[in-house]
């Protein structure tokens, strides 16, 4: 197991979409961090930078982080990589619990470092005003709202990955990823502000608990664990059904 390991971080290092998706969101981190809140909110400071790098990620595509496992997961197949991999001998519950453990630690690499330049650069031009507004709580709310946001990052990593194992073609798996992605968005802006949706819905959820001091206090509240059971159950299922098909799939 680490070998395998080892081997699927080795493919990480040399990989073109995970390159690029990393200084993408990288670069992205940073611009948005230029632009302040409007009037007096608290999104104007550097101290809010934790929580508002979780919804720069998703203006600039969500589904973006599907381009890793599409190039990661579903180009072997076309590529012929995982033919030779399990034709060496290699078991097959050991090669896919490898290839989900690097992908979903390289996503969450990419979110905590983008939350870090997003952080630095913020509080370089936008540093903590000490008349304004300010959280209580506030590094536990840190704590838990990034926490969140990895959570979130990690479930909608596993719908992609089931996707990889469904279609095994990398365009295809970015085009359905993209769309599903979408309609969470829209199924958020119809019906699930006020009852339940998918990782996209909880993502702009918790940037609506952030808004201001007061409604932060919702982070530390049963509430948002109740809101992240949606995706929990999301991740879980496409793991499992993406581990089935793995196991059931003809590889030749």
């Amino acid at each position: 197991m680490t070998n395998l390991l080892r081997n699927e971080l080795l493919k990480l290092k040399r990989s073109k979409s995970v390159k690029i998706l990393f200084w993408y969101f990288a670069l992205y981190a940073a611009f948005s961090a230029l632009f302040p809140g409007e009037g007096d909110s608290i999104m104007q400071y550097g101290f809010s930078a934790p929580f508002t790098a979780f919804g720069s990620s998703g203006a600039s595509g969500l589904f973006f982080f599907a381009a890793i496992a599409a190039g990661v997961i579903a180009e072997e197949f076309s590529q012929g990589t995982i033919h030779n991999a399990l034709g060496c001998g290699v078991e097959r519950r050991s090669y896919f619990v490898a290839k989900v453990c690097n992908v979903m630690c390289i996503t969450a690499f990419i979110y905590l470092f983008s939350l870090l330049i997003h952080c630095v650069v913020k509080n370089i031009f936008f540093p903590f005003a000490p008349d304004g507004p300010r959280y209580s709580h506030y590094w536990l709310k840190v704590l838990v709202y990034n926490l969140g946001a990895v959570f979130v990052l990690l479930c909608s990593m596993s719908v992609y990955i089931l996707f990889s194992y469904l279609f095994r073609k990398s365009v295809i798996t970015f085009v359905v990823s993209a769309l599903v992605t979408f309609l969470d968005l829209i199924w958020y802006a119809k019906a699930a502000q006020k009852g339940f949706g998918g990782p996209v819905s909880a993502m702009w959820k918790m940037t609506e608990m952030i808004r201001t001091g007061p409604s932060s206090d919702r982070l530390l509240s049963t509430e948002f664990l109740v809101m992240l059971l949606p995706s929990l159950c999301i991740g879980i299922i496409s793991l499992i059904t993406a581990y089935r098909l793995f196991q059931r799939a003809d590889i030749n």
